[in-house]
């Protein structure tokens, strides 16, 4: 049971650093820049601007969520191993299994929301 909260910790460790790494400060400024000028350029209203960026928070939080989703399987994985060792109950890989269809289910909610996302943003 103390593997939970050191997992949970770890893997919001693993979330913010992936979204350090990946965040608009880590890529060039012509990168982040670049879209919004041409958009810009275009004539583009405050919505749609606002629009196009909730379409990129939220790839990035899928990006999230699908690294969630992996490092929940090879926990899972772990802890079937140790099940078969006889090292680890049948409880926490319940508990883990659980824990890895909740990060599923997160995931698939937030692709739902971008897909939506992207059809305003092209119906615009």
């Amino acid at each position: 049971m103390d593997r939970i909260p050191l997992f949970v910790g770890s893997i919001l460790c693993v979330c913010l650093t992936t979204a350090a790494c990946h965040g608009p400060s880590a890529r060039p400024a012509e990168a982040v820049a670049a879209p919004l000028v041409e958009r810009a350029d275009a004539g583009t209203s405050k919505t749609q601007r606002a629009a196009a960026r909730q379409v990129e928070v939220l790839r990035q939080l899928v990006a999230m969520d699908r690294k969630s989703v992996e490092l929940g399987e090879l926990r899972v994985a772990e802890i079937r191993g140790l099940v078969q060792a006889g090292r680890s109950g049948h409880v926490d890989l319940l508990a883990a299994e659980l824990e890895l269809l909740e990060q599923r289910r997160s995931l698939l909610l937030r692709e739902l929301q971008l897909e939506q996302a992207v059809a305003g943003d092209a119906s615009r």
